[in-house]
């Protein structure tokens, strides 16, 4: 059975294969090895090298002109990765992996405008499977709870707190670790999000229409201002505890003060995606 095809480059513009009679034929996009290194016979490390995959199409349209603006259409969106030197994405299910779209061999394509098979190369730096689930925070949620004043804290933490904290659970259900991102929004003084034990803080406070993001994939940590201008808070990022520490496999309490909101995504790392 043919499978769903489905292309993102890096300025978000998606391409869905079945809409437009594209279909990936059998491939090798769930294959997968891992490189090492070795000191004295033993392995020292595994990594995943640089890695090359084929994406065999099939394009089978009602029409001529709807198949001559599918091919363009593809090949316009590939190429403004390789233009700008920012990878696009492949999906299958809720996965993804990121590459270049570095070749592309065409075949049967002189029977009829309407049918071509197309074998593209998907060139990977990075060609594990990511999928992303987002937790939405807000103070007034219902899913909050209060702390203080004597009361136990469901979440076993070894003392009672004087403030009133606000969380709940995230289930992780992956083999290890996972990236993130965590996307504060203004008005917040010196906010701090505790996930897994782990406290994740900022020294600075975060205007009325400003965001922060954390963002544990790039190492990065930037302001986005009410104007849309992007600085770099990498400096006020909190000392105490590594502010990129990814959030462990399991369940996890999130918790904070509670006087601002804030999306937490969990990105998940597998060598292949699951399977459905």
């Amino acid at each position: 059975m043919l499978e769903k095809f489905i292309f993102e480059n890096h300025l978000g513009q998606r391409f869905e294969g079945l809409p437009n009679g594209v279909y990936l034929n059998y491939n090798d996009l769930r294959d997968y090895s891992w490189s090492y290194d070795t000191i004295n016979n033993r392995i020292s490390r595994f990594y995943r090298a640089l890695k090359d995959r084929k994406l065999p199409l099939v394009i089978k349209c009602n029409s001529d002109e709807e198949a001559v603006a599918v091919k363009n259409r593809l090949h316009e969106l590939a190429e403004a990765d390789i233009e700008a030197k920012i990878p696009g994405k492949v999906f299958v299910g809720d996965y993804f992996t990121s590459g270049y779209i570095t070749a592309s061999v065409k075949s049967n394509y002189l029977i009829t405008k309407r049918l071509c098979y197309i074998e593209l190369t998907l060139t990977s730096d990075d060609p594990a499977w990511y999928r992303e689930q987002t937790y939405i925070f807000n103070p007034g949620a219902s899913d909050s709870v209060g702390v203080g004043g004597g009361t136990d804290h469901p979440y076993d933490y070894p003392y009672d707190y004087a403030i009133s904290f606000k969380g709940r659970k995230i289930l992780c259900d992956t083999v290890g670790s996972n990236a993130f991102r965590l996307l504060i929004y203004g008005v917040a003084v010196n906010p701090s999000v505790v996930i897994g034990g782990h406290t994740y803080a900022i020294n600075g406070t975060i205007g009325e229409g400003e965001s922060l993001l954390i963002d544990s994939l790039t190492k990065t940590i930037t302001l986005t201002t009410a104007t849309g201008t992007k600085i770099n808070w990498f400096d006020k990022r909190g000392r105490d505890e590594y502010i990129f520490e990814p959030i462990p496999a399991g369940q996890n309490a999130v918790s904070w003060l509670g006087t601002f909101s804030f999306d937490l995504t969990v990105i998940e790392k597998r060598s292949e995606p699951r399977w459905t």
